[in-house]
């Protein structure tokens, strides 16, 4: 007799299951600042810039947990000052971000303060996708698994060989790349750490001109080239900014929050529902970025103007 099974099995992140340290340096000494909100924990030498992080942590917590209406628990920030390496990651389901001292300073972003920018950013990555996670920090994801068994060939088998094992994994967490770049590239309205620069209108009107723009699906992942995934950021800023802009810094929290409703696993259903906007946000972007970014407000104007009656009844 074929028997058939449906299990649903929950992955569980255990905080000491496994570490997301990718190297390890023994022979440094390590010491450990507490703010309000952070603990900071730096190796020997880096006691100054440590420091430094730990004030700017603590001033930009407010801003940014009243943007998402959400407040992580204590953040521990892990300085290094070890490479001739810039850039900065978190780790959103360890409330852990890692920050590398020396300043990131190129061509394709220009020049920002860095510890500042790199750590808005960060933390409101931080709290932007754990406000739009589904279920808790511990279950990044639910697995549909179907099992099926053969027919027992010996009285003495409770089941017979396993005939197929299917499973289907649902993600908890659904924030493309476009809008948590975007969001934080953005922060906050007041915020002046990171801003949206000639350089990078330089890359997106290139791309505009040249016809290879990311299309909607292209601006969801990585996975490109070096241009190609800065151009995710790029791509992520201006229509962050446009939706912060035209509709209001709420609308981001709004999306956020809807993304992190358990029937939504698009961003399509979360614009959809929060601002009835997503066929004029698509085609804001996909058709008419051309007269868009050439001669920016007559298109501006003609957009707020078709979706202004709906906006105003949210």
């Amino acid at each position: 007799m074929k028997k058939l099974f449906l299990i649903f099995i929950f992955t569980l992140l255990s905080k000491n299951g496994f570490s997301q340290f990718t190297e390890f340096h023994p022979e440094l000494d390590w010491f450990t600042i507490k703010g309000e909100h952070v603990e900071v924990h730096y190796h020997n030498g880096a006691e100054r810039t440590a420091k430094v992080i730990a004030k700017i942590a603590d001033e930009v917590w407010d801003p940014i947990c009243s943007l998402y209406d959400y407040e992580p628990t204590k953040v521990h920030y892990v300085v290094k000052d070890i490479d001739d390496y810039s850039n900065g990651a978190t780790y959103f389901f360890d409330n852990k971000i890692e920050i590398w001292t020396s300043a990131l300073d190129f061509d394709l972003r220009g020049t920002h303060n860095w510890l500042r920018n790199v750590i808005s950013h960060e933390f409101t990555h931080l709290v932007q996708i754990q406000a739009a996670m589904k279920l808790s920090r511990s279950i990044p994801a639910v697995f549909l698994q179907m099992i099926n068994y053969q027919e027992e060939r010996r009285p003495d088998l409770l089941y017979g060989y396993p005939n197929y094992v299917i499973s289907y994994p649902i993600a908890t967490l659904n924030v493309p790349a476009w809008f948590a770049e975007g969001t934080a590239q953005y922060m906050r309205q007041e915020f002046d750490y990171d801003n949206w620069d000639a350089h990078r209108d330089m890359i997106l009107r290139s791309y505009v001109l040249d016809g290879n723009m990311l299309t909607w699906n292209e601006m969801g992942v990585f996975g490109k080239t070096s241009l190609g995934n800065e151009s995710v950021y790029n791509s992520g800023f201006a229509l962050t900014r446009y939706i912060a802009q035209q509709y209001g810094e709420d609308k981001l929290r709004e999306i956020t929050k809807k993304l992190g409703k358990l029937g939504n696993f698009t961003i399509d259903a979360a614009f959809s529902v929060t601002l009835l906007l997503m066929r004029h946000l698509k085609m804001f972007w996909e058709k008419m970025e051309m007269k868009f970014i050439v001669n920016g407000k007559v298109i501006l104007l003609k957009i707020t103007q078709n979706v202004r009656k709906k906006l105003n009844r949210i």
